[in-house]
């Protein structure tokens, strides 16, 4: 065999090349089967390894239900289950959300003391996790949030900005507005600012988070299915996956920012509620040395409104989507054996395909609609049983009944004789 830029096998490369199907949980080898036609794979057992002296895996040549790909050939398949093979005979590297599976596939004869394997290719699946999340990323109520202080009515705005808005304002070409693109794992930077203080006597005051949370309804009083990212002006304890950080207290603007997530309650949306206090100082201490302003008592409130909470959302998560690579790579055999397997070598790459899961809801429907058009072909064929069964009851009693009929009328006739 030969090394071919297209991955083409045989001694020539004249053969075409294969295909790598690299599913969920299995991969799919399909090789012509004019391949297996040379001399050299006569009478020959099928074999995956990480290497030919290795631990070795026997896997099954199907030449029955073949793959029609190209000009009518016929196609063999190996078909390898990723999730119970012995993973001596195949690596497996996990880099966070990305999965690697490679071996090569080679042939063997069964001998006694001694073997003939002939390698034929280095395959490889890259399978990589990909969460799309879409929002519009506009505030739930159509009316702008406001804060009364000192009998000033201010304006609450709060936007989500691709950096942090901690040193000032989100520049305009880097605010999110509408449609926008996240990822799991991307940091997402949320600004709240207040308007119209700026000619007021409470132009010198802090503003600082209260209470943040992200929840799945829009509603933050009728919310239950809360994750608390700030609790009384202090950040949560136990938050450290989502990386939740603040910046420092500014005069009536604050910060934060925090991991992109899917909650568990709410896998295709959430909202962002964030609770914001203004106060003349900030006095009082959390447990990490951050100073925030003081929880409002009752009376204070009754007076002036210095509190509010705004809602930003919802912000759609799209369905996870796995992608896959298949990969591989002809095994030269103009040198040693394993000196081939060990020289430098280059992947040819097929097409990426994208690997969908039904969304469950879906799953449940069709379930449920295919359980009950079972029951009522179940149903249907007990009543039919039932009509049938009924009529050949009743038409053996009645053929019983008129041959006792018949017979009463013959043994009396007999009698009259």
């Amino acid at each position: 065999m030969c090394i071919s830029s297209t991955g083409s096998l045989g001694k020539n490369t004249s053969f075409d090349p294969p295909v790598i199907n690299c599913k969920l949980d299995d991969i799919d080898v399909e090789v012509i089967d004019s391949f297996f036609d040379q001399p050299e794979f006569y009478f020959k057992y099928f074999y995956i390894s990480q290497a030919l002296d290795s631990t070795k895996c026997k896997v099954t040549r199907d030449n029955r239900a073949t793959t029609e790909i190209s000009m009518g050939a016929g196609w063999s398949k190996f078909n390898i289950r990723t999730k119970f093979v012995d993973e001596r005979c195949m690596s497996k590297i996990i880099d966070g959300d990305e999965i690697q599976y490679g071996s090569i596939l080679w042939s063997d004869t069964i001998g006694s003391g001694f073997d003939m394997p002939v390698p034929i290719i280095r395959f490889r699946c890259d399978y990589e996790t990909n969460y799309n999340i879409t929002s519009t990323l506009r505030p739930v109520v159509a009316s702008v949030s406001t804060i009364i202080e000192d009998g000033v009515q201010l304006d609450i705005g709060i936007e989500l900005c691709k950096v942090s808005t901690c040193q000032g304002r989100c520049p305009d070409h880097l605010r999110v507005n509408g449609q926008a693109i996240y990822t799991i794992g991307q940091r997402i930077h949320v600004g709240i600012t207040t308007y119209g203080h700026e000619s007021s006597v409470v132009s010198g005051h802090i503003m600082s988070l209260q209470n943040v949370f992200l929840s799945c309804e829009s509603d933050p009083v009728q919310s239950t299915n809360r994750v608390m990212l700030f609790n009384k002006g202090c950040l949560v304890h136990g938050r450290d996956s989502l990386g939740v950080t603040t910046g420092q207290l500014q005069i009536h603007h604050a910060c934060f920012s925090f991991i992109m997530a899917r909650l568990n309650n709410c896998k295709d949306r959430f909202y962002i509620h964030a609770h914001v206090n203004v106060c003349p100082e900030a006095n009082m201490e959390c447990d990490d040395g951050r100073k925030t302003c003081p929880v409002n008592n009752r009376r204070r409130r009754s007076a002036d409104e210095t509190d509010k909470i705004v809602t930003l959302g919802p912000i759609f998560v799209g369905e996870k989507t796995v992608i896959a690579t298949g990969r591989h790579s002809a095994v030269s055999s103009g040198m040693n054996r394993l000196e081939s397997l060990n020289a430098n070598y280059s992947y040819v790459n097929e097409n990426p395909v994208i690997i969908l899961s039904p969304p469950v809801a879906s799953i449940q429907k069709e379930k449920s609609s295919f359980s009950l058009h079972l029951n009522w072909d179940a149903l249907l064929l007990v009543g039919i049983s039932s009509l049938v069964f009924s009529f050949l009851l009743l038409l053996f009693i009645f053929l019983r009944h008129r041959s006792k009929s018949i017979g009463t009328v013959k043994l009396n006739s007999v009698v009259k004789s």
